[in-house]
């Protein structure tokens, strides 16, 4: 067992330097459900001096926004608080393709890593882990704040370090250190939660609450700050004292031009999956289309040839696009019918070793896959912002989700600044008949409230065999 698996990090290394998680063969299945689960010195005295935030900096500089939200983090969890009461709480909720990580590292290297404070970055998933230490080892902007001696420890898979300043904690290999115990083996200064709304926050929220009150503070990161039930979402906004320290809508990013703006293309299939009525009534109880109901949505190859058929007539248009499927058998099929109509498709999904998942993804950004099909891997933390198109070809009855699967495509701003907008491609089926509430009509409601893109939602409403109508949607005129 690898117990000391702590990584130097100075200024002087550069991007290209190897990810200390090598090919990840050691990490544990990353898998589609939730995975449960230096100087000591008081921050008033310390001696090291804290640059100017947008001074002698050597990357990027943080946006407006994010620079509104560095501030807010600073406010939110200064010390010190009051001796009778917990440590804070709070969460940082970022659109996908806001920044959350860049903005909640850069607050944590300025005004807790380089004053020797030991930090501990939990995710549910070791790729989130991945792009954490790569933001980290990269980001100038990041690095001329983080102390040359920084070492940053690995506790996933089979290492199990809690040794360094800056922890990198898949929650799975963290409970089960926790096991039965209320207390971690070493204490830490701050804690953050990657992606909160997701369950192992809520699994472990006694023992974070334990931390809290030894005085460490709890961020949690979000595009999302919801859960599948309105139990479950109250929950999660307990576990961070309901607050949330800085929001931003993906309606004002796309306002202010850092996202690109949705044009939603509603494809009426012909070859609509039957469902049963067990098959509904289950899904009704389940808030969610289930398992069964996906299968039998994948394993109709009539639908899977209109979907191909529909995006190759119009594949110029759409160019470079990423497919949510319903299934791995349905990912895999889905790019079969691309490749035989010419196309360069892959697919990546849980059950691959990451490094072919790597070199497959590698591919993808690099313009030598142009359609990509997956189930959940992109749901979360991967950034390829010059995606054009997102397929959804697994219908969703959940907002959450839909905005996941929609971000992918949304990233713009400095890693795509000629992007304005991109295409989303919503298979709706005929699941309305059977009076589901598809999620695409509660984002849209969200898109075209308050004020700010200037311009309506646009959707184009077709049949596999050509258009049928192209509308702009208000909110006082949504589902009409």
């Amino acid at each position: 067992m690898d117990r000391q698996r702590t990584v130097p990090l100075g200024r002087e290394e550069l991007p290209g330097d190897r990810s200390p998680y090598g090919t990840h063969a050691d990490s544990e299945k990353d898998s589609d459900r939730d995975d449960g689960c230096p100087i000591e010195t008081d921050l008033a005295e310390a001696s090291f001096r804290v640059l100017p935030a947008r001074r002698n900096l050597r990357g990027p500089l943080l946006t407006d926004f994010q620079d509104q939200a560095v501030r807010a983090l600073r406010e939110a969890f200064a010390p010190p608080w009051p001796t009778k009461r917990r440590a804070p709480a709070g969460m940082l909720v970022l659109p996908t393709g806001g920044g959350k990580t860049l903005t909640a590292l850069y607050y944590l290297a300025v005004d807790w890593l380089s004053r020797g404070k030991r930090v501990l970055w939990i995710a549910h998933r070791v790729h989130l882990l991945d792009q954490v230490y790569e933001h980290l080892s990269a980001d100038r902007s990041v690095l001329a704040y983080v102390r040359r001696d920084l070492s940053v420890s690995l506790c996933h898979g089979r290492h199990d370090s809690l040794d360094g300043d800056f922890v990198l904690a898949s929650a799975q290999k963290l409970h089960s250190i926790w096991g039965e115990s209320k207390e971690l083996p070493k204490d830490f200064d701050f804690v953050v939660i990657d992606e909160a709304h997701r369950g192992q926050a809520l699994r472990t929220r006694e023992k974070l609450a334990s931390l809290r009150e030894k005085g460490t503070p709890l961020l949690g990161l979000t595009a999302t700050p919801f859960r599948a039930t309105d139990e479950e979402t109250a929950a999660l906004h307990e576990l961070f004292d309901r607050r949330i320290v800085y929001q931003i809508s993906m309606r004002e990013l796309i306002a202010k031009g850092f996202l690109a703006k949705p044009v939603f293309h509603r494809l009426l299939l012909h070859e609509a999956a039957q469902l049963s009525s067990a098959d509904v009534y289950a899904i009704r109880e389940q808030g969610e289309f289930t398992g069964q109901a996906l299968r039998k949505i994948a394993e109709s190859r009539a639908r899977n040839r209109e979907i191909v058929d529909y995006w190759t007539r119009r594949a110029r248009a759409f160019g470079k696009t990423l497919v949510f499927a319903c299934t791995i058998r349905h990912a895999e099929e889905l790019a079969k019918a691309f490749h035989r109509r010419g196309f360069e498709a892959a697919v990546v999904h849980s059950r691959m070793n990451m490094a072919e998942r790597e070199r497959i993804v590698g591919a993808f950004r690099s313009n030598r896959i142009q359609v990509l099909t997956n189930v959940n891997v992109f749901s979360e933390g991967t950034d390829v912002p010059d995606i054009k198109t997102v397929l959804l070809a697994r219908p969703t009855l959940s907002p959450v989700l839909y905005w996941q699967m929609i971000g992918r495509g949304a990233r713009g701003g400095p890693g795509a600044p000629e992007k304005k907008e991109f295409h989303v491609v919503d298979c709706v089926d005929n699941f309305e008949r059977h009076n589901l509430t598809l999620a695409y009509t509660t984002v849209e409601r969200q898109l075209v409230e308050g004020e700010g893109l200037g311009d309506e939602v646009e959707v184009i409403e077709e049949k596999a065999s050509g258009l049928r109508r192209r509308r702009t949607v208000r909110g006082a005129v949504l589902g009409a």
